[in-house]
């Protein structure tokens, strides 16, 4: 048992009859039901789509209907597959419950048919319809459409035609058709309500197209009007409008022309108006016959031409095309290009970048080896005045002493800021041999501890860097009378370098400014280094107390390529 509901154009229409280019049908295993117009479409506003599949009980079927004539017949399915031509159809409906096959009995099963809220047949068996033949020759449409003539095809007998109903309709009838069991409820309710094609949106009939760039657009405009011509417009009779979902694509420089079914109820040279958006924005409405033209079309660009009719603008039909874009308009392009000036930019601003780091690395440098070589008359300066004492306490021996380290210091020195880094263990040597002259004027011990880990010899470093802080340590040291000692201590903390210098001495205020010229130069080194360098860096950190002061100098990523 199958129930079948079908609306499709149909691709024939019988010569001599009225016109239905469209069908709705039900189909059952017994019968078939056909619902014939110009145009006929389901009622949206009053029928939801229903599942392929449905069964009992039916929901009432609405639909609307625009041509003038109206055909309903009903046809042994049996004898009209058998006998006839058959059928088409573009989808459908089934009901594939068993138990609903004993409603369309044709022994029982009765008919009727009300217009305008008149029954024009009363309850009716469909056996009492004279069984007879149709004989009927169809012309195919869709070459009508399609070659503009009218093609005629072969003649069809359909064998066992059971109801007949066919009458013309005016604006705003209404029919229903009904079907029951013999003296029982309706089960089946099909209503049809004509509707004025003019309250839609205008027909679009078709269009024609040029793409060829220099054509002139005064001969398209005379071979579109004949093409025109060539057409057959009663295909179009009575259609309400639709609108048109897709977005076609089009050439550059094409030029298009778009027939709309003309009016027939007033002066047709300026029953339409148009407008045409391009990329969103808009134009002014402009006055048309039906026939509106589109030229001069850009790569690129999203166009939908509106066209609606001049008494009646609140129906508008709308239809999307678009050209496009060439390949330098592309998205991809751009992206493309984007990133490669980007990249482009990246690259002249890291050369200039790197540019600048090394100029600013040199004029760094420069003055680092300027700090440098103050240390050298500082150092001298603070030598000089211990060799002074020296000779002023009489120890002329020590004096000599003193002289002749001072001499191989100096040498050290001068060569050690000649260099941006040294190693540890040179500067490790320096500092021992300035320990040496001290320890001639003053007594104090002076203890080195280096982790085991640590390679003196692989370690750079600036040279000269701890020499002003041993010597403000020893400075600020105790008195003769009292043990003294001064402790260097060399770590390994990770990736890091760390160095720590005490004394326990009797300390200074680190917060005051009189903290030598040595550790002032000390501390402008680092700053200036930590400038010039950004994967390397240099901590200071200074304490003192009347217990003695602390110096830690830690080098952050100083051994990581060790």
């Amino acid at each position: 048992m199958t129930l079948i509901l079908y609306v499709s154009i149909l691709t024939q229409y019988a010569l001599s009859q009225p016109t239905y280019f469209r069908r709705a049908a039900f189909e059952t295993d017994s019968i078939i039901v056909f619902f014939e117009n110009n145009f006929i479409s389901t009622d949206g506003n009053k029928i939801k789509t229903q599942p392929n599949n449905v069964q009992m009980p039916f929901p009432d079927f609405r639909y609307l209907i625009y041509g003038p004539a109206f055909r309903i017949s009903v046809y042994r399915k049996e004898e009209l597959m058998r006998n006839g031509g058959g059928f088409s159809y573009s989808h459908g409906y089934s009901d594939v419950s068993p138990e609903d096959a004993p409603y369309f009995n044709l022994n029982t099963l009765e008919y009727r048919v009300t217009r305008n809220s008149m029954v024009q047949t009363d309850w009716t068996p469909v056996l009492n319809t004279a069984n007879h033949i149709d004989t009927t020759a169809y012309v195919d449409t869709f070459n009508v459409h399609r070659n503009r003539k009218a093609v005629e095809g072969r003649l069809y007998y359909r064998n066992g035609r059971l109801l007949y109903y066919e009458n013309n309709i005016s604006m705003g009838d209404t029919l229903h058709l009904s079907f029951r069991k013999a003296q029982q409820v309706p089960f089946l309710n099909c209503y049809f309500v004509k509707k004025d094609p003019l309250l839609s949106a205008p027909v679009c009939m078709g269009t024609y197209h040029n793409a060829v760039k220099d054509f002139p657009v005064e001969k398209f405009v005379q071979a579109a009007y004949k093409d025109y011509l060539s057409r057959d417009l009663s295909f179009y009779q009575n259609w309400p409008g639709e609108q048109a979902t897709q977005n076609d694509k089009a050439f550059e420089e094409s030029k298009i022309a778009f027939f709309f079914r003309p009016r027939t109820d007033i002066n047709n040279s300026l029953a339409f108006e148009y407008r045409i958006l391009v990329n969103g924005k808009g134009t002014p409405w402009k006055r048309s016959d039906n026939i509106i033209y589109a030229s001069d079309l850009k790569a690129g660009t999203q166009y939908q031409l509106e066209v609606r009719y001049t008494d009646k603008p609140q129906y508008v039909y709308r239809y999307k095309f678009y050209v496009p874009a060439n390949w330098y308009q592309t998205i991809w392009f751009k992206i493309t290009f984007i990133v490669l000036l980007a990249i482009v930019a990246v690259l002249v601003f890291l050369i200039f970048k790197n540019r600048r780091r090394k100029r600013l690395q040199q004029e760094q440098i420069n003055k680092m080896r300027t700090l440098s070589a103050q240390l050298n008359p500082h150092f001298v300066f603070n030598a000089l005045g211990s060799i002074q004492g020296l000779l002023n306490s009489g120890e002329i021996e020590s004096a000599n002493h003193y002289l002749t380290g001072f001499g191989k210091l100096l040498r050290n020195t001068l060569s050690s800021t000649e260099k941006n880094t040294i190693t540890l263990r040179e500067e490790m040597s320096n500092i021992e041999n300035y320990i040496r002259l001290e320890q001639l004027r003053k007594n104090f011990n002076f203890i080195v501890q280096v982790q085991e880990t640590i390679n003196l010899s692989e370690i750079e470093i600036l040279p000269l860097l701890f020499q002003p802080v041993i010597e403000n340590a020893i400075k600020h040291g105790p008195g003769p009378e009292e043990a003294f000692e001064v402790t260097l201590q060399i770590n390994k903390n990770k990736g890091d370098l760390e160095i720590f210098i005490e004394d326990n001495g009797v300390g200074f205020d680190t917060d005051k400014s009189y903290d030598g010229q040595g550790l002032r130069l000390t501390k402008a080194r680092i700053a200036l280094f930590n400038l010039t360098n950004k994967t390397k860096q240099i901590f200071f950190r200074m304490n003192s107390s009347s217990n003695g002061a602390a110096f830690s100098f830690k080098f952050i990523n100083w051994l990581i390529n060790d």
